[in-house]
């Protein structure tokens, strides 16, 4: 809203904002005042009529902003009505101080073709600004040079001008995109200071188009116009500044904008527009973000609350949304007429790959080595190492979580699995004893592979050792876990055995003791035990014994006992078959009572049998089929078995002498 005040001659009003106004924090807007303490005319054909000052309306204008708004309010638009005449035509005013001013705002129609708002576009087509000083019987364009005005581009207000338009004439523009690009066809501010040659006490002023196309055509219209000479006076701002343009401001908050006039007379004037200051929208999307390019993984990119409305550049309008594509992305928020604008990057990087390795067997006590696979990142492992590769020695079956990463927010997993299998129960067997000189099997279980430190590598192991040993053996089962015993073979010394014989010679037929010394046991060769047996060989017979000591050593040792034949033979080596008595019969001399079978023969020198007996008390009487034997030597064979079985043959000669 605007107040204007006035006392005096003084009068001002502020033309930018044309009414209290609502801007956004961080926005700028123009001040804007006019005023003067000595207005000749002051008409902004608010109440859509041409006013008073004006001696003609030739123009034949309306008032119903048919090309859409105007500066402020309702303006006046001429060429929408048949007219011959394009004029407006002020009174005549005493404008002979050389400081009097006139100003407005003014565009040209910018339709092609035809309408309410068709455009100027030949040279001659323009508005001239004119004034007369004898009653409009001739008219003189303001001096140039000709300067279109710096500024406003817009269709729909508040307007801005930079830099008013001034001189007399403004040449149209052909072409669409020639106007397009000229202040000359949107609403801009103009003003011109009266000339030295119409400073007079009686001149007036017009504005004229002076060529047409044709009724209906080169539409133009002007607003706020405003002749004055001011005098003495002074004009501040509440905000400092000393002059009608107040410059841009951009409050903080909400500001009263007040601007003074005063006169030297005492007169003043003053105007206060309200500014409204909304906090500037904060969308609030924080830093650039980087996700993973995982399945179902996505950044939340996410504005704050409290706004009107939201717009992304991806066409959403909610509070957040979910991107998974690298990109820049932007979000426009509104509070009431404010906004803002906050983007944000979102890169998306590759998904790491984790490879924690190939699953492991390991035995109970041992380690293995688990190596990653390398990435560009880190490494987390669920025992909480942080190396690419770690060393564990589990005790049981685990599972090992490896987690890689390019940042904490893209990470890959993966699972090793280590099983551990338990040691083989080794076992070599129970201590073993044995008798020095024996051999004995030593059997390991508990595995698939058994090396023993003999060198053998088989379960089963045959040793002899000398001395009390100890063996051991490794054992390795199916999944090349190994453990180890030991099996001790304690050997035995052999028990020392001594036999001894009552009588190591006897005859056949008589028994002698024998007796063994050494062991615990005895078992003697002719199947007899104890440690004393009676034995009657009937031939020399060696006796051996095994004994057995305590520990079931044994070891063997013998007696050979001599047994003869205690029967004594004589054998005559001559005899004398002469009656006389003596020496008469050949025949063995001795004891026979032992004698079971007997037989002597007597062979003559040519091997004929002429004597054969089977008893031994009968010998052989020098006859050979009842004649006399010759003299001379003949051979005997005398067999006997004794009664024990033993048999005898003793071959000789005899002599039989005459």
């Amino acid at each position: 809203m605007v107040w204007s005040y006035a006392s005096s001659q003084c009068s001002i009003d502020i033309l930018k904002p044309t009414a209290d106004t609502t801007i956004c924090e961080g926005d700028s807007l123009e001040l804007n005042s006019d005023g003067s303490c000595t207005f000749l005319m002051n008409n902004n054909f608010d109440n859509q009529t041409i006013g008073a000052g004006w001696s003609s309306t030739a123009a034949n204008p309306v008032f119903t902003n048919p090309c859409g708004p105007g500066p402020n309010g309702a303006h006046l638009w001429v060429g929408t009505t048949p007219s011959q005449s394009r004029t407006l035509v002020t009174n005549s005013y005493d404008v002979s101080s050389t400081s009097c001013v006139v100003k407005w705002w003014m565009r040209y129609g910018r339709v092609q073709g035809s309408g309410n708002c068709e455009d100027p576009d030949w040279q001659d087509e323009g508005v001239h600004l004119q004034y007369s000083t004898n009653n409009g019987a001739s008219w003189t364009d303001f001096p140039g040079p000709d300067i279109e005005p710096v500024g406003n581009f817009s269709t729909t207000g508040p307007f801005t001008t930079t830099t008013p338009g001034s001189g007399g004439y403004w040449q149209p523009h052909s072409g669409s995109s020639s106007q397009y690009a000229s202040e000359l066809y949107y609403w801009n501010r103009y003003e011109n200071g009266v000339p030295a040659a119409a400073a007079t006490t009686n001149t007036r002023f017009r504005w004229a188009q002076l060529a047409t196309s044709n009724t209906g055509f080169d539409a133009w219209g002007i607003d706020e116009v405003e002749i004055y000479c001011p005098g003495q006076q002074n004009v501040a701002w509440s905000h400092g500044v000393q002059d009608f343009y107040g410059g841009y401001v951009s409050p903080t908050s909400t500001t009263t904008y007040t601007v003074y006039i005063l006169d030297t007379t005492g007169g003043s004037a003053s105007a206060s527009v309200n500014i409204t200051v909304i906090p500037t929208p904060d969308p609030g999307l924080g830093a650039d973000t980087t996700i993973c390019n995982n399945p179902g993984n996505y950044a939340i990119l996410e504005a704050d609350t409290g706004y009107d409305t939201y717009l992304w550049n991806t066409g959403a309008t909610t509070q957040s949304i979910n991107v998974n594509t690298s990109g820049t992305y932007s979000v426009t928020v509104t509070k009431g007429n404010c906004s803002a604008t906050d983007t944000v990057n979102v890169t998306v990087t590759p998904a790491p790959i984790a490879d924690a390795g190939t699953d492991q067997e390991i035995c109970v006590g041992d380690s293995v080595t688990l190596t990653a696979g390398t990435v560009s990142g880190f490494y987390a492992w669920s025992n909480g190492d942080s190396t690419q590769s770690i060393t564990v020695s589990p005790q049981q079956s685990t599972s090992y979580v490896l987690k890689v990463g390019s940042s904490p927010d893209c990470v890959a997993f993966d699972t090793v699995n280590v099983t551990v299998h338990p040691l083989p129960n080794a076992d070599a067997g129970p201590d073993e004893s044995i008798c020095n000189g024996d051999q004995i099997d030593l059997t390991a279980s508990g595995g698939q592979d058994y090396a023993w430190d003999t060198g053998d590598m088989g379960s089963t192991i045959t040793v002899s050792p000398a001395n009390t040993t100890t063996y051991n053996v490794v054992v390795t089962d199916i999944h090349g876990c190994v453990s180890a015993d030991s099996v001790t073979v304690e050997v035995n010394p052999l028990p020392v055995i001594t036999v001894t014989a009552q009588d190591s010679a006897i005859c056949l037929g008589e028994e002698t003791e024998l007796t063994a010394n050494g062991a615990s046991t005895y078992d003697w060769s002719v199947g007899k035990t104890g440690q004393t047996i009676i034995v009657t060989p009937m031939s020399t017979t060696t006796f051996t014994v095994t004994g057995t000591d305590a520990n079931g050593c044994q070891s063997s040792a013998s007696a050979t006992v001599i047994a003869e034949d205690c029967s004594t033979f004589f054998i005559p080596n001559a005899f004398s078959p002469n009656g006389d008595g003596l020496n008469d019969v050949f025949n063995p001399l001795g004891d026979f009572a032992a004698i079971d079978e007997y037989e002597l023969q007597i062979y003559d020198r040519w091997g004929r049998v002429i004597f054969n007996t089977q008893d031994p008390k009968e010998g052989w009487d020098g006859y050979i089929n009842g004649e006399p034997a010759k003299h001379g030597v003949y051979i005997y064979r005398i067999y006997y078995k004794s009664v024990w079985g033993k048999e005898f043959s003793k071959t000789g000669s005899v002599t039989l002498l005459k």
